[in-house]
């Protein structure tokens, strides 16, 4: 059951909280090393895999057909659409996740900074947050995101200029209150979802990439944690990074936090561009502006 948007009495609580997170986030910028901006575009990316079965042996599914579209570095540009609609397919066909299919063929071009490039030299610049977190419930947040610094990091680099990377990374993601609690799972309490989420963001942010890709990272959040996870996502992109999300039904506070749209249905482009430039697209709908986004 999907909970509601109105804002009731009971909501007050949250809705504070939400902007102490903001508030705890904003200014906080990644004290690691600068990085390059990377604009990502694409261009005639098709994307076909095999069928499953011996009836449908030589067949194949066209999963995505000539898709185009821009993520411009130091903005968060959402993949949108229903449900199988090709969203998490184009995401995993930027990040340079698609060899991971088997007999999977992927067409397109594909340029950073107006460079064509390979998509095995995206898959080099960028970081990937799955869906799923595979996170150990029994550690903290900071013994979490240090144990990450010994696979990411050099290890060169002192214990104590790793622990100046951990700290950075939560007190970015506005994980300082939590950073001494254990991640936590079905049987054992831990941190909220949007904290996990935002875990696992930090997990991958310890390598400092360009490139931030995300699949679905709201799912099974409820309304204050999903939006505590996309603010993040906002203050990233201002440090200059280039994040991209897949994202499912955004209520309207976070659709207002989205920088770049690219509407995807049945593998086809609807809409790639500005998200101010949608609604001006739309001149037949209504918009009330206490609902829907400015």
């Amino acid at each position: 059951m999907e909970q509601k948007e109105d804002c009731n009495d009971w909501e007050q609580p949250l809705l504070k909280k939400e902007t102490d997170v903001a508030a705890e986030m904003a200014g906080q910028q990644l004290a690691l090393k600068p990085i390059k901006p990377v604009g990502l575009s694409w261009r005639g990316v098709s994307l076909s895999i095999p069928l499953k079965g011996k009836k449908n042996k030589g067949k194949t599914k066209e999963i995505l057909h000539q898709v185009s579209g821009t993520a411009p570095a130091g903005r968060v540009t959402a993949i949108m659409g229903p449900t199988g609609s090709g969203k998490s397919s184009l995401l995993n066909a930027l990040a340079g996740r698609v060899s991971f299919i088997k007999g999977a063929t992927l067409e397109g071009e594909l340029s950073v900074n107006g460079m064509p490039v390979e998509y095995g030299v995206v898959r080099r610049l960028c970081a990937y947050v799955v869906q799923d977190d595979v996170l150990y419930s029994f550690l903290t947040v900071q013994e979490t995101l240090t144990l990450a610094t010994h696979f990411y990091l050099p290890s060169a680099l002192s214990e104590q200029e790793k622990a100046t990377y951990v700290r950075d990374v939560i007190n970015a993601l506005g994980l300082a209150k939590a950073r001494n609690t254990i991640i936590g799972d079905g049987q054992v309490r831990g941190v909220s979802g949007g904290e996990r989420k935002r875990v696992s963001v930090g997990v991958e942010l310890i390598s400092n990439p360009s490139l931030l890709f995300l699949d679905e990272p709201t799912s099974g959040l409820d309304s204050f944690q999903a939006q505590s996870v996309m603010s993040a996502m906002g203050s990233l992109a201002q440090s200059g990074r280039t994040v991209v999300a897949a994202i499912h039904q955004p209520r309207s506070s976070i659709f207002d936090l989205l920088d770049m749209l690219v509407l995807v249905s049945e593998g086809r482009i609807i809409y790639a561009g500005s998200r101010r430039g949608l609604i001006l697209r739309l001149p037949g709908m209504v918009l009330p502006p206490s609902v829907l986004p400015q």
